[in-house]
């Protein structure tokens, strides 16, 4: 019987066909997966990057509308409600002139009841009250309508005011006017020599009926210069006067019956020609006639009458000509200043930048942000107001108040602090991420400082000097600590571990110290065993004799320590760190996160450590040993200068994993964002704070931004790490190639 080799040749055929089209789908299907994984981390990093980009938007102001008034002198003070659907003017002849901000239109005109000749008026920082003052030195304070249908039916619905009489006239009064609650105001009034006088009505209610009550005090003066500018701040416990020689007066007013001068400072070298104070009311807006702008405020002063005194925070960029109007925001640290010439710039404080300069026609008299701080009101020395629209989303975000030392409000010196939130809308925020970079930094080599010996020693040992079977146990062991769940190493760090290395710390340290000691005592005992005894043991078993050491010299550790603690820092550990090198004890510190994090990073490095050393060519050991070297000087000078590519890259892929561990950090550390190398205090990572901060981040707002810019660091990091660490790697393997 004959085969029909046409059959045997389509059969071998349709075999390698089967065989290239499988191979060809596998590598189509590999190769489509490979170029997904890119694409979809390219993709991840361009999101996270795309998020961040408006962070770096430059502020921009758009002109909306002029209205023009037919007296030039007309208006003296101005605002708007939060919308920017209403408008408000005061006027010299005692009206309220109201109009649309969207087009300029005026709305309606109303008189001040009262009022005939006003010579002053204030508005406060909610922009809800007016505080004008009559040629008679009769003051009056008017609770606004904030819309449209309010001011149409004005003349029936009437304006809620509160009169107080002045205690002496004034030529020509000076004040600034803040509001604080529903009904309290405060107020100064200064004459060009006189002294000023603080006006403070409090205890007012919203109960039909009720006044509140006025209380005037003068505030000390023996000083010769003139006053130019006055400034109170919202809760009626600081009052700044300058004057015309650019020395400064600051009183305590807290109690207003008892106005304290607690300081005089020179705050310029010329005429102070504007003042005001920021958001919050801890700092201070110094304009002066040359066109410099500076920032003061408040620090701790032992010297001082009452704690604090005046320093100097940031000098912005300089007018061209005289400084005549400055205005607060309502949300943030902006504030604009306008000056003789036109000019007007928008500031923010944190960090001393000025963000937008532009340029009117005519010179400043007054100036108002909106109280959501998207628009601008500019009353010109014509008479003129223009109603500009103001975009100014990210003024918190910038590369120095990120990445540099910055001296913020209350603050004598620069700090890198971060501080996102605060109790009150006043917080000034600190968004300085060198603290977390610094945290990231430290708590990764901590972890690898307790990692890298444990899991490269083990993998040596495991892969070298081990039985088989030993092996076959251990490493799996090893691998499957990987899969233990973070929050579970975390957890068990925060409520267990660092508890007992808090009381125990020192048996905790000399547990650290007998275990090489462990290691040499039971490597000499085995030396010293009869060749009889040791011949019923398996090559490589040495751990049965390994094991039974270190636990009997850890079991001595325990009884000892509490004796050496005693001898040596008489009892207690934490209180002689405290007494001594003035440092504090924190339960949850960067050793409780070293030992934590880098049980975690062990399975990691202990893996690929292990599978390069034990792809290191047999012949090479073999030759080695062949050549009458030890065992431990073929590990050393042979193995592991070979697997030396693999372990750099065990150790650079643990060092990845320990940058961005999240849960462990997060529970196992105080996470505090602080400067300090000292192993007894904890850290805040990168990683941590994007989890922390994550409830308290408005959507779209600052903090957002900030946190996916943080995940772009990291994400940058890991990225840069990871090169770096395959160039290295290539770099051995062609050195050691030739071995």
């Amino acid at each position: 019987m004959f085969r029909d080799n046409s059959l045997v040749d389509q059969t071998a055929v349709r075999r390698r066909v089967r065989r290239v089209w499988s191979n060809g789908a596998a590598g189509f299907f590999i190769s489509l997966g490979g170029v997904g994984v890119i694409i979809v981390v390219l993709a991840i990093f361009v999101f996270i990057g795309y998020e961040t980009i408006p962070l770096w938007t430059q502020p921009s102001l758009t002109e909306i509308a002029d209205l023009h008034f037919s007296h030039p002198d007309e208006v003296l003070i101005m605002g708007e409600n939060e919308y920017r659907s209403l408008g408000y003017a005061v006027t010299g002849t005692g009206e309220l002139i109201f109009f649309s901000p969207s087009d300029g239109t005026e709305l309606a005109r109303h008189r001040i009841p009262s009022m005939t000749n006003v010579t002053f008026a204030a508005i406060d920082p909610t922009q809800k009250k007016i505080l004008a003052i009559d040629s008679n030195q009769f003051g009056l304070i008017l609770s606004l309508p904030t819309t449209y249908t309010q001011v149409s039916d004005l003349d029936s619905r009437g304006i809620t005011t509160t009169p107080f009489a002045l205690i002496e006239p004034f030529t020509a009064p000076i004040a600034d006017f803040s509001v604080s609650g529903q009904d309290d105001f405060y107020a100064v009034i200064a004459g060009d020599k006189s002294p000023p006088v603080l006006v403070t009505s409090r205890g007012a209610s919203l109960f039909a009926g009720s006044t509140p009550e006025i209380v005037q005090a003068k505030l000390s003066w023996d000083y010769s210069a003139a006053v130019s500018s006055v400034a109170v701040d919202k809760f009626g416990e600081r009052v700044v006067v300058s004057t015309t020689t650019g020395r400064a007066f600051y009183w305590d007013v807290r109690d207003p019956t008892n106005p304290i001068m607690v300081q005089s400072i020179a705050l310029s070298d010329t005429e102070i020609t504007a003042t005001k104070f920021l958001l919050g009311g801890q700092v201070l807006i110094v304009g002066d006639a040359k066109g410099r702008i500076t920032t003061w405020t408040w620090a701790l002063d032992s010297a001082s009458v009452n704690g604090l005194s005046m320093v100097r925070l940031n000098e912005f960029d300089g007018h061209t000509g005289r400084v005549t109007a400055i205005a607060s925001a309502l949300r943030n640290k902006s504030f604009i200043t306008g000056d003789a010439t036109g000019e007007v710039f928008l500031h923010y404080q944190t960090g001393g930048r000025t963000l937008l300069k532009s340029r009117g026609s005519a010179s400043t008299r007054a100036l108002t942000i909106s109280p959501r701080g998207d628009g601008i009101l500019i009353l010109a020395a014509d008479g003129s107001i223009s109603i500009d629209s103001l975009y100014n989303p990210y003024p918190e975000a910038s590369l120095r108040t990120l990445f540099g030392k910055i001296q913020y409000e209350g603050y004598d010196h620069p700090t890198y602090t971060w501080q996102s939130t605060g109790g009150t809308d006043d917080f000034e925020s600190k968004f300085s991420l060198v603290p977390l970079l610094f945290g990231t930094l430290k708590g990764a080599l901590y972890a690898m400082v307790f990692a890298l010996p444990v899991a490269i020693l083990g993998a040596l040992y495991t892969a070298l000097f081990s039985h088989p079977r030993i092996r076959n146990i251990v490493k799996p062991i090893v691998e499957l600590m990987a899969a233990l769940p973070s929050v579970v190493i975390g957890f068990i760090a925060a409520l267990w571990l660092a508890p007992l290395l808090e009381t125990r710390f020192v048996d905790a340290v000399v547990i650290v110290v007998l275990f090489p000691l462990s290691v040499l005592a039971a490597s000499l005992l085995w030396r010293l065993l009869p060749h009889a005894a040791k011949n019923g043991f398996l090559s490589g078993s040495e751990l049965i004799v390994l094991v039974p050491a270190i636990v009997l010299f850890m079991i001595l550790g325990t009884y000892i320590a509490p004796e050496i603690e005693a001898f040596l820092f008489g009892g207690s550990f934490r209180q002689w760190l405290y007494e001594s090198a003035n440092v504090a004890y924190d339960q949850r510190n960067s050793i409780v996160v070293g030992f934590a994090m880098g049980f975690a990073v062990i399975p990691i490095i202990f893996t690929i450590s292990e599978d390069a050393l034990s792809g290191v060519p047999a012949h090479l050991t073999a030759g080695s040993l062949a050549l009458g070297a030890t065992r431990w000087q073929t590990a050393t000078r042979v193995v592991l200068p070979t697997a030396s590519p693999g372990i750099f890259s065990a150790a650079m892929v643990g060092f990845g994993r320990a940058v961005g561990e999240t849960m462990i950090v997060l529970m196992a550390t105080g996470n505090t964002p602080v400067l300090d190398f000292s192993a007894f205090v904890g850290m805040r990572t990168l990683s941590a704070n994007i989890a922390v901060e994550i409830p308290e981040a408005p959507y779209l707002g600052t903090l957002y931004r900030i946190l996916f810019f943080s995940g772009l660091l990291l994400f940058a990091f890991t990225f840069l790490v990871n090169t770096v660490a395959e160039i290295i790697r290539q770099r051995l393997r062609k050195r050691y190639s030739t071995i």
